[in-house]
C-alpha cells in the first residue's frame, strides 16, 4: 500500500529557515501471534522518537521567512444590540521574522445550516513583535454552535500562513457574573480568612437600554427563592458586589443576580454557585499570586513520584501514595491503577460503574489527613484519554474532594489541550540528552514554557506547572543514541524551568540506584531546590525588575521581607555569552553565587558574568546560608563512582549504551519492557557486578541492572559483545545472579566465525575468570548450554587483553 501526506507548512511554527528536512514512518503492531508486538520504522535502526536517525529529504524551494509567524486562536467578547448577538473576536499575532511584516486576517463563523459571516482585518507588526487584532463585530442572527475559522495571509500572494479551526458557542445572556473572591474553585476556604464574597455583574446592552433597567443580585441557599443578602442598584456595564462571609452558612450557596425591565418584571437572570467550606486539617488551595498554600501557609511543592529511597529525601514536601512511613504530604495514586477501567477510559465509555469507581477512590483518599493533591493522570493524550473523558474523571474529584486540587502530567502535545483537567500539571518534554554532548538542547523547554506562559495569560482558566524532568535513562526504555542526564542537566533545566514560570518541581527519578547522578546527585539537587523554592519562588516579585544585555538570559528577581534578595537566571539560548546584569536591588551589596563557591561584588546594581549554554545561576546576599557542596564538587563525586566501575583494562566497560560497543541477545531481558531486543542489555558491561535484586513484580525498578533470559528452560542462550574497534581479547570474566550458570562457552569472533576459546562445565563462584591465549577481535559471546535453575542470569561481563 502507499499513503500521500500532506503538511501545510503553516501548521509547522516555523521559527528559522532550515537547511533541510527529515521524515520517519512508524508501524506499531500489537497482540500479534503469540502474544508479541512489533514497533519498526523507516529510520536507520529503526528508531523512533530520534529525529537524528530520520530519513534526510530534500527541503522544498519555498521563502519560509513568510512562514516565521504565529497567531492565537480568537477569544471573544459578546453584547446584544438591536435584537442581534454582536461577536466581537481578537486574536494574537506574532511576527518571529527579523523583518517587519503586513498580514491580512479573516475571521469566520458558520451556524450549524453552514450559513457564514465573515469580517476582514489588516495589521502591521514590527520584526519579532507581537500585537493583538481585534475584528469588527460579527452580528449572529441565532444562537448556538457556530464553526469557526481564523486565517492569516501573506497580502502579496495570498499565501495562507496560519490557519486555526475552532467551536464557537454563541449565548444571548446579557448577564454575566465574574467571580472575584472566592478566586479558586469558587470555595471559600477556612484559612483563606476571607473577609468578603465579591464579584462583578457585566451587562451586554446598549446604553439606552441600561438606562431603563435595574440589577438585583444577592447570595442565598440552593433552591430557596429569598436570599440571604441581597441588593439591588442602577444598572451598569459592569457593576461591583461585596457581602460579608461572616454569617454565612457551611456548604452550597447560589450567587443569583437578574436584570430587571421598567415594569420591575425580571427581563433575564443567572447563576453562579460557590461553596463554604469549614476547616480542615492541611486544607489545600491556590492563592491569586499562583502560589500554592497548605493551613494557609505559602508551600513550595518539590514532589517526587516513582523511584526508591533517594526520590524521598526528606526535603521532598510531597511523595506518591500512603505506603512509604514519613512526615511528607502525598499524592492520592487516583489514576494508578485502575485497571479493568483502562479500555472504558481510552474509549470515552465512561459508564456508572466507571464513574462509580473513581467517586470511592476519590472519597477514600480524601479521607487521608497528609493528602496534598489528587494524581490524576499521567500523559492522557499518549494514554489515549481524551480531554473530555479526563476533565470528567477531575470533576468528580473537584466534586467530592473541593479541599485538595488535581494533578495532571502532559508531555510535549498536551501542556495546552488539558489546561481544564486539573490544577496543576507535572509538564515534560523529555529533551534528548544525547552522548558525546556536555549539555542537551533545552530550547525545547524554552519554546513550549512560553507558550503555555502566553496562553495562561489570556486565558481565564490557569494551571500551575511544576517542571517534571527527565529522571531516567531513555536508553532502558528503548531510545537509541540516549543516555542519563548528567547533574548539571538536571540542575539547567529545573532552575531554567523556574525562570519559565514553573511555580515548583516534580521528580520522576527511576532506577537511580544505576546511576550516580541520581542516587549521589539528587539528594544534592533537592537540598538547593528547597532552599530556592523556599526563599525565592513563593516570595513576592521584586518591584523592579532585573535587566540584561541579551535577552536570551531569563531572570526572576526577588526582594525579600528581611531585606535578601535572589536572582535567578538562566541563558535560554544554544549560545555562550557574556552578559551585563542591572538591578537597582543590589546596590553595592557583595552576594553569593549558590552552589559556586563564589561571590560577587556589584557596583551601583550592575555586574558582568559568563554563561554557557542553558548555564543557569542563582546570585543571593541571604545569610545564614545552609552549606551546600558546589556543582563542581557534586560532579567530582559522581566521576569518582564511575571511576570505580571501570576497571583497569576492562575493555567491556561503558557509561552509556552503545559509547563503546553493541550488546546483543538471544532474547529479551525480562526487565526490558520496551519492543527493542536488547534494551538494558548494555547494563551487563556497565562496571556493576554485584548488589540488591528485587524478584517481585516491577522489583527491577529498585535493583541493579542485571540480565534474565526470557526463554525459560530453552537453551542454547547466548550474549554477544560487539565492540566498535577492533580489540585484543585474553581474559573473559563472568558474574552470574544466584550461581545460574551451570555449562557454558566462551567465543570469540575470527574471519566472521565464532571460536569457542574456553568451555566451562559446572560454573561456580561469583567472579567466574576464563584466561586464554590473546585474540584479536570484535565479537565476544557468552554461549550458555545449561543453567542451575530456569534462566540465564547475569550481572556483569567483562574483557580483557590478558
Amino acid at each position: 500500500w502507499s499513503a500521500e501526506i500532506e503538511v501545510p507548512y503553516y501548521c509547522l511554527e516555523l521559527e528559522k529557515a532550515l537547511p533541510f528536512w527529515k521524515i520517519n514512518a512508524v508501524r506499531e503492531s500489537y497482540n500479534l501471534p503469540g502474544g508479541t508486538a512489533e514497533i519498526s520504522s523507516i529510520a536507520i535502526n529503526g528508531a523512533t522518537n530520534i529525529a537524528g536517525k530520520f530519513l534526510r529529504l530534500t527541503t522544498p524551494d519555498v521563502r519560509f521567512n513568510d512562514y516565521f509567524v504565529g497567531a492565537d486562536a480568537p477569544a471573544f467578547s459578546g453584547k446584544v444590540a438591536d435584537n442581534q448577538f454582536l461577536a466581537t473576536g481578537s486574536t494574537l499575532v506574532k511576527n518571529l521574522d527579523k523583518t517587519g511584516k503586513n498580514f491580512k486576517l479573516e475571521l469566520e463563523l458558520a451556524d450549524t445550516d453552514g450559513n457564514p459571516v465573515k469580517t476582514f482585518a489588516d495589521v502591521q507588526i514590527p520584526a519579532q513583535a507581537s500585537s493583538r487584532v481585534i475584528f469588527a463585530p460579527l452580528a449572529l442572527q441565532k444562537q448556538g454552535l457556530y464553526k469557526g475559522r481564523l486565517t492569516l495571509r501573506n497580502p502579496r500572494n495570498n499565501r495562507v500562513l496560519v490557519k486555526h479551526f475552532f467551536d464557537y458557542d454563541a449565548k444571548f445572556v446579557p448577564i454575566k457574573i465574574t467571580m472575584i473572591d472566592p478566586h479558586y474553585r469558587n470555595c471559600i476556604f477556612f484559612t483563606q480568612k476571607l473577609d468578603k464574597v465579591r464579584y462583578n455583574i457585566e451587562v451586554k446592552l446598549e446604553t439606552e437600554q441600561l438606562d431603563k433597567t435595574k440589577i438585583v443580585s444577592g447570595i442565598r441557599l440552593p433552591g430557596q427563592k429569598t436570599a440571604l443578602l441581597q441588593k439591588s442598584c442602577r444598572a451598569e456595564t459592569i457593576t461591583l458586589f461585596e457581602f460579608p462571609v461572616d454569617g454565612l452558612p457551611d456548604g452550597r450557596l447560589e450567587v443569583i443576580a437578574e436584570l430587571l425591565d421598567k415594569e420591575g418584571k425580571i427581563a433575564v437572570k443567572t447563576m453562579d454557585t460557590i461553596r463554604k467550606l469549614p476547616y480542615r486539617k492541611n486544607e489545600v488551595w491556590r492563592g491569586k499570586d499562583m502560589n500554592w498554600h497548605v493551613d494557609g501557609k505559602k508551600f513550595f511543592i518539590l514532589a517526587s513520584w516513582a523511584g526508591c529511597d533517594v526520590s524521598h529525601v526528606p526535603e521532598f514536601s510531597v511523595i506518591m501514595g500512603f505506603d512509604r512511613p514519613g512526615d511528607w504530604l502525598r499524592f492520592s495514586p487516583l489514576g494508578f491503577g485502575y485497571g479493568k477501567y483502562e479500555k472504558n477510559l481510552k474509549s470515552g465509555n465512561l459508564t456508572p460503574e466507571v464513574l462509580e469507581f473513581f467517586r470511592k477512590r476519590v472519597q477514600d483518599f480524601s479521607q487521608k489527613d497528609n493528602l496534598f493533591a489528587h494524581y490524576w493522570l499521567d500523559e492522557p493524550a499518549g494514554s489515549g484519554v481524551s480531554t473530555e473523558t479526563c476533565l470528567a474523571i477531575t470533576e468528580i474529584a473537584r466534586e467530592e474532594d473541593p479541599y485538595h486540587p488535581v494533578v495532571i502530567s502532559t508531555g510535549r502535545g498536551g501542556l495546552i489541550s488539558y489546561v481544564e483537567c486539573g490544577e496543576i500539571n507535572g509538564f515534560h518534554c523529555y529533551p534528548n540528552p544525547e552522548p558525546g554532548k556536555p549539555m542537551s538542547n533545552f530550547m525545547m523547554i524554552v519554546n513550549l514554557m512560553d507558550k503555555a506562559k502566553a496562553f495562561f495569560a489570556e486565558s481565564p482558566v490557569k494551571q500551575s506547572i511544576t517542571y517534571l524532568h527527565q529522571g531516567f535513562d531513555y536508553a532502558n526504555a528503548g531510545s537509541l543514541n540516549s543516555r542519563i542526564p548528567s547533574y548539571e542537566e538536571y540542575r539547567n533545566q529545573d532552575i531554567m524551568a523556574l525562570t519559565l514560570g514553573s511555580i515548583g518541581l516534580l521528580h520522576y527519578n527511576m532506577r537511580e540506584q544505576l546511576y550516580p547522578e541520581l542516587y549521589l546527585g539528587i539528594p544534592e539537587l533537592v537540598k538547593e531546590q528547597k532552599l530556592i523554592g523556599e526563599q525565592a519562588i513563593i516570595q513576592p516579585d521584586a518591584t523592579v525588575k532585573p535587566e540584561a544585555s541579551n535577552k536570551n538570559l531569563r531572570m526572576l528577581g526577588k526582594a525579600n521581607e528581611d531585606g535578601s534578595f535572589w536572582l535567578i537566571a538562566a541563558n535560554a539560548s544554544e549560545d555562550s555569552a557574556d552578559i551585563e546584569i542591572r538591578w537597582p536591588v543590589m546596590g553595592n551589596r557583595e552576594f553569593t553565587v549558590l552552589s559556586e563557591n563564589r561571590s560577587i561584588q556589584p557596583k551601583d546594581g550592575v555586574f558582568k558574568e559568563s554563561f554557557t549554554p542553558f548555564q543557569a545561576r542563582v546570585f543571593t546576599d541571604a545569610k545564614n546560608l545552609p552549606k551546600l557542596n558546589s556543582v563542581a564538587e557534586i560532579n567530582a563525586m559522581i566521576e569518582a563512582e564511575y571511576a570505580k566501575r571501570a576497571k583497569p583494562g576492562n575493555l567491556a566497560w561503558q557509561r552509556w549504551e552503545e559509547s563503546v560497543l553493541t550488546v546483543n541477545v538471544s532474547s529479551k531481558n525480562k526487565f526490558n519492557s520496551s519492543n527493542r531486543l536488547n534494551a538494558t542489555a548494555w547494563l551487563l558491561t556497565d562496571g556493576v557486578s554485584s548488589g540488591m535484586v528485587d524478584k517481585s513484580p516491577w522489583g527491577y525498578i529498585r535493583s541493579v541492572g542485571t540480565y534474565c533470559d526470557t526463554t525459560p528452560n530453552l537453551l542454547p542462550d547466548w550474549i554477544e559483545l560487539e565492540f566498535h574497534k577492533p580489540i585484543t581479547a585474553g581474559r573473559v570474566v563472568v558474574y552470574p545472579f544466584e550461581d545460574s550458570l551451570r555449562d557454558y562457552e566462551i567465543q570469540v569472533k575470527k574471519d566472521g566465525v565464532y571460536v569457542t576459546v574456553a568451555a566451562v562445565k559446572d560454573a561456580k563462584g561469583i567472579a567466574q575468570t576464563h584466561t586464554f591465549p590473546p585474540v584479536e577481535t570484535n565479537a565476544v559471546r557468552l554461549y550458555v548450554t545449561a543453567n542451575n535453575g530456569s534462566n540465564t542470569w547475569l550481572y556483569e561481563i567483562e574483557v580483557f587483553e590478558k
